[in-house]
């Protein structure tokens, strides 16, 4: 028997639903169901910060699988 919670299907990664990130008071960032709008928020938002993350966490990733 499979548990209920471990059985149910997972949603799709073109469904509706949209991250939004919250700062206790509003949100700080809600992502559009554009990516190339989504990438230009993000960088008018964080700037550069955002490219520097992405590759420190790709590099962490890399050596992980190695």
């Amino acid at each position: 028997m499979v548990p209920k919670v471990l059985s149910k299907r997972q949603s799709k990664p073109d469904s509706d639903e949209k991250l939004c990130l919250y700062n206790g008071k509003g949100f700080d960032f809600c992502e559009s169901s554009w990516n190339l709008i989504t990438y230009l928020k993000i960088w008018f938002r964080y700037g550069f910060d955002v490219n520097k993350l992405q590759a420190k966490v790709s590099k962490i990733i890399d050596s992980f699988e190695k």
